[in-house]
């Protein structure tokens, strides 16, 4: 026999298995090969796979406005709420002042932290 061929009779897997529950056959043979040979080729191609692809970005800015977004927020600032103003930048630089329809409610310090409620 080759040294090739030596080595790979050598081989074997489960040497901590006891010889008398061993079973050695060529088809078991063959059948450990096949699924080496398998194993092998999925773990190429995927590799191939992975060194190969390339992300890409596609935006489509959306020109059909077709409702309001509802943004929902509660905070408490330490001013007169006479003096307050809401204005509202986006990231495209659209300036808007939300100042009609926000719903402002003088609180005192102690609702707003709660100091004493039970």
């Amino acid at each position: 026999m080759s040294t090739w061929a030596q080595i790979v009779t050598r081989l074997d897997a489960f040497s901590k298995v006891d010889s008398a529950y061993q079973a050695r056959s060529s088809s078991g043979g063959f059948l450990s090969v096949v699924v080496l040979l398998t194993m092998a080729l999925m773990v190429i191609t995927e590799l191939r796979d992975f060194m190969r692809y390339r992300q890409t970005h596609e935006f489509a800015v959306d020109t059909d406005i077709q409702q309001a977004l509802q943004v929902n927020f509660a905070m408490v600032v330490a001013m007169p709420c006479a003096l307050m103003r809401v204005d509202l930048l986006d990231a495209s630089g659209n300036r808007q002042n939300l100042n009609i329809g926000i719903s402002m409610q003088p609180v005192s310090q102690k609702q707003a932290f709660g100091i004493g409620s039970s």
